[in-house]
């Protein structure tokens, strides 16, 4: 094997540092002649040469949060080593009869790219429905691969959708345990859909089956992340913290990119006649489709769960205002039509920062797709209720405590510290299944605040007939009466349903568990109008029948007035 000869390798860092970036931390750099053996990449360097290339002091980062990194960390990547050392390192770690050099394959062009966290709580779960995967289609899609995306196009020229071609992106995850899941290329669906917009080759992680039983030649690597980001990751819009918001240039590549992958038309203007008002999942429709013309608003409704991205993008592509409940679905705000609207419902307050992750949306679409966003924050514990199928039932027990401060009790944060973890991880679980039961009137309010705003963006005058006639106030909350029991049909999830006699000023009544033991669900109902409950499991389990207390309480119903919103006149 040592007759065969290997090619050396190189690299050339651009020396140009952008204003406010920092060249310790977010440098990008191209090499040449690197090769991948068994997970990582090796930078040969020739026998005749005494010092190896100091690859940890070139600047290059994989992570968009700067503390999950250390300079030492590029060697999990990339190793320099002197050609005889490789040779022998071949010898010894190659399978018995095989010779790697001879049957070495090439790849012409690679970006090293670490996806974000798919660790699943263990190494037997699927990465794509384990809840402590550390990254979901929001992240992915809104922060994740636009930074890919930037990196590629301000250092590397790959600004458009035609630049994915001939290029090979490969995952370099290699985080002991988390690492299983990209190791084993267990990406959701979504993942690869969405780094098919950057990459026609198929997804591979570099210690992956398909690459790691194989030598391959690297004819020119593009290692680094730029210090451009977006979204949540901290730093992003902070002066001096090293990293640097995106250019609105940046933003419309991006978007017209990752438009044109999914067969959407990033020029198309948000429709006005008729106008499009998609409701995204647990929100009353069929009054909202009373409450409007058909001949001036189609009100239709959509569940993400287990749609492509594809399927996504044509749904927000084509709506002009959107009712939604915050959650991962801000991601798909990249698809709106220009001059869109939507509307997020928070279903409790101070814990998540959700107008947070839409005020960013809107901070970089702005000049692009002037997207704007209406935000309601439920304060009301009696409208909260929990998607009890997705929460672990140790978590009911503390529903008070939850409901008075919609923040885990501190006492179990102390618990986890000492190493009893359960009852916190549980108490999280059931933060991020709560949602809210909509009231009818409010869903009305809102709908028509996000309308007005989508007409008054194109200088428009909402016309009087693009209401029905036959609404008038309190009509919304009549409509409501048969409309969520079919969307919780629709949804798959089950609705709980207490009728009676609706009256002109709309009295409501809740139905709140008190105390409810481990097993036990907990359900909502209502009067004056049908509410959807989705994800409440009814019925006997291993811990036996179910028990339920139910208190009643009585509240009137929500309606926001027009007087709080900033354009009223």
């Amino acid at each position: 094997m040592a007759s065969v000869e290997l090619l050396p390798s190189s690299y050339d860092c651009p020396h140009a540092v952008l204003p406010g970036a920092l060249q310790t931390r977010f440098r990008t750099c191209t090499f040449q002649n690197l090769y991948l053996w068994r997970g990582k990449a090796y930078f040969i360097v020739p026998d005749s040469q005494s010092d190896y290339v100091p690859i940890n002091k070139l600047g290059l980062r994989f992570e968009l949060w700067q503390d999950l990194e250390k300079p030492r960390t590029v060697f999990e990547v990339i190793e320099p080593m002197h050609e005889g050392a490789f040779l022998q390192l071949l010898t010894a770690t190659a399978p018995p009869g095989r010779t790697p050099l001879r049957a070495q394959a090439e790849l012409p062009l690679v970006y090293f790219f670490k996806a974000r966290k798919l660790g699943p709580a263990t190494p037997e779960h699927a990465c794509d429905t384990t809840p402590a995967a550390k990254t979901n289609y929001y992240h992915w899609l809104a922060e994740w691969l636009p930074a890919m995306s930037y990196t590629l196009c301000e250092f590397f020229g790959r600004c458009t959708y035609e630049g994915r071609k001939g290029l090979q992106i490969i995952d370099v995850m290699q985080r002991p345990v988390r690492a299983s899941c990209h190791r084993r290329e267990l990406y959701p669906a979504w993942v690869r859909e969405a780094v098919a917009c950057l990459s026609d080759r198929p997804l591979h992680h570099i210690n992956g089956t398909a690459l790691r039983s194989q030598l391959y030649l690297v004819r020119t690597a593009w290692l680094g992340l730029g210090p451009r980001c977006r979204g949540k990751p901290a730093g992003c819009y902070e002066p001096g913290s090293g990293h640097l918001p995106p250019t609105p240039e940046l933003m419309a590549a991006w978007r017209t990119l990752v438009n044109r992958c999914f067969g959407q038309d990033p020029a198309r203007r948000a429709a006005l006649e008729p106008l499009q008002l998609l409701v995204v999942d647990r929100l009353v429709v069929r009054a909202l489709q009373a409450r409007y013309s058909p001949e001036h608003v189609r009100v239709s409704l959509a569940y993400m769960e287990g749609l492509t991205v594809r399927q996504q993008a044509e749904l927000w592509g084509r709506a002009s205002v959107v009712l939604h409940m915050h959650g991962a679905c801000v991601g798909n705000y990249f698809f709106l039509p220009r001059g869109a609207v939507t509307v997020q419902i928070g279903p409790f307050k101070d814990t998540y920062e959700n107008d947070v992750f839409t005020g960013f949306m809107q901070r970089d679409l702005a000049g692009v797709s002037d997207v704007e966003t209406i935000e309601y924050v439920n304060t009301d514990p009696s409208q909260a209720h929990l998607i009890t199928e997705g929460s672990q039932a140790a978590a009911l027990d503390l529903w008070g405590e939850l409901m008075a401060t919609y923040r885990c009790p501190e006492r179990l944060a102390r618990s986890a510290a000492r190493g009893d973890q359960a009852m916190h991880r549980a108490c999280q679980a059931a933060l991020c299944h709560l949602n809210i039961v909509l009231d009818a009137e409010l869903a009305a309010s809102l709908a028509d605040a996000a309308i007005r705003r989508a007409f008054a963006k194109q200088g428009r005058a909402v016309p009087r007939s693009l209401w029905a006639q036959q609404d008038t106030p309190g009509a919304a909350s009549a409509a409501a009466a048969g409309v969520d029991m079919n969307v919780a049909d629709a949804g798959g999830g089950l609705g709980v349903v207490e009728e009676a006699a609706a009256t002109a000023g709309l009295r409501q009544q809740s139905v709140m568990a008190a105390a409810i033991s481990p097993a036990a669900a907990l359900l909502h109902t209502a009067t004056g109008m049908q509410l959807m409950l989705v994800g409440v499991a009814v019925g006997a389990s291993a811990w036996g029948l179910m028990s339920l207390l139910l208190v009643r309480q009585k509240h009137a119903a929500l309606a926001l007035p027009w007087s709080l919103l900033p354009w009223h006149s």
